[in-house]
């Protein structure tokens, strides 16, 4: 039952806070939802919820480009990824849903309490995931767009109650946002940047690049894969640990990154220029050393 899961659990322990806490002191609460996550077996009555939808089924579904990087994790025949992406797409979004639902209640408890609307809600993750994409039944840790990109959804007061933001923006940038709500400095050598420009309608974007960084020494069992990746709003680069491999797309014509153009002579010159520009990142996002007092 929903009652017994890890969801449930998380969700109370905040509600409770939340009907617990002083209405007169300022608070911070992070509820660090497991879900959804594999096993991919969300309790009734979500397990049942999306029996009878027919999700889109992702460009590369059943695909494995042959010019991806060799420690992609192996796929399944085509046939096997397609019959399994449908149910596995199903059971995922059920247990969004039961998250989905149980974040509802956080909320409920924050109106009741008459806290809503001097609240500041986030909602986000740390990583996606892959079902079916390129062949792959379902996993995640990769920087390929299924698996990098997440949400990141915002409420509160100041903060413009409608739109979608498409500007850059990272999970780094969460604690300097926050303060600068908040009306605090971020301390020195913080590498994110204040969202609030978006947030507050004043901006369309605060970055025009990201600085993404993934792998494990030895993931799969095959090569090392640890990665650097330069994302822009045109272009993304991946530099892998292991020689003479990499990932380079053209994300305006190439949204699925399904072509890549890190090996081949014609983009020679914009591979140069990105990996210039991503080791320039690179220095710049350097821990600093502790200040002299």
């Amino acid at each position: 039952p929903a009652e017994a899961s890890k969801t449930d659990f998380i969700a109370g322990r905040i509600v409770t806070a939340i009907e617990t806490h002083r209405g007169d002191r300022p608070f911070f609460f992070w509820a660090s939802f497991i879900d959804p996550h594999q096993p991919f077996a969300p309790p009734a009555p979500f397990c049942d919820w999306h029996d009878d939808v027919i999700f889109p089924e992702p460009a590369s579904v059943g695909e494995m480009p042959a010019d991806k990087p060799s420690h992609y994790p192996p796929q399944a025949r085509p046939e096997v990824a397609r019959a399994q992406w449908l149910n596995l797409r199903r059971m995922y979004q059920g247990k969004v849903s039961h998250v989905d639902d149980r974040i509802g209640r956080i909320l409920a408890a924050l109106e009741e309490r008459r806290l809503a609307a001097n609240t500041i809600v986030v909602l986000l993750s740390d990583h996606g995931v892959l079902l079916g994409e390129y062949g792959i039944p379902s996993g995640g840790a990769k920087l390929c767009d299924p698996c990098s990109r997440v949400p990141m959804i915002w409420c509160g007061p100041g903060i413009a109650r409608r739109g979608v933001s498409h500007g850059l923006a990272s999970v780094v940038d969460l604690m300097p946002t926050l303060l600068d709500l908040a009306g605090v400095d971020a301390p020195p050598g913080v590498q994110g940047l204040s969202l609030r420009p978006a947030l507050e309608g004043r901006a369309c974007a605060v970055r025009d690049e990201l600085l993404v960084e993934g792998g494990r020494a030895a993931e799969y069992g095959v090569r090392p894969c640890l990665s650097k990746t330069l994302l822009t709003d045109h272009h993304k680069l991946t530099l892998y640990v292991t020689p003479d491999e990499g990932e380079l797309y053209d994300l305006h014509d190439d949204p699925h990154e399904l072509s890549n153009l890190y090996a081949r002579p014609e983009a020679g010159s914009l591979r140069q220029t990105l990996v210039e520009r991503l080791a320039r990142t690179l220095v710049h996002a350097q821990d600093p050393l502790p200040a002299r007092v």
